[in-house]
């Protein structure tokens, strides 16, 4: 599976966005600011979190193979803009491969 997102070492990622757990600090410092710019609009697509301990990373991802509805080109080309806005990020996202869970 492939993930359309910024990828961030979890070393980078408590340096840039401050120190916690990973889910925890991108409700405070990523989901609350993101959805304060977009207050009292609804239907907002959300960017998610993708992370591990054992491979130290956290990827910030706007869309993915899996869910084909993300991949639409509209709502990718706002999804970034007000991601990349949120995020402070001059890199556009990259497709990143993931491996997937076995059911």
């Amino acid at each position: 599976m492939y993930i359309l997102g910024w990828y961030y070492t979890l070393a980078d990622f408590t340096k840039r966005f401050g120190t916690g757990r990973p889910f925890s600090v991108f409700s405070a410092c990523i989901l609350d600011p993101y959805y304060e710019k977009y207050k009292g609009m609804t239907g907002i697509p959300r960017p998610l979190l993708s992370s591990s301990f054992t491979d130290k990373y956290c990827i910030i991802y706007v869309a993915s193979t899996s869910v084909p509805a993300s991949l639409e080109p509209s709502r990718l080309n706002w999804i970034i803009g007000g991601v990349k806005d949120t995020l402070k990020e001059d890199s556009e996202p990259q497709w990143i491969r993931v491996p997937v869970s076995p059911l």
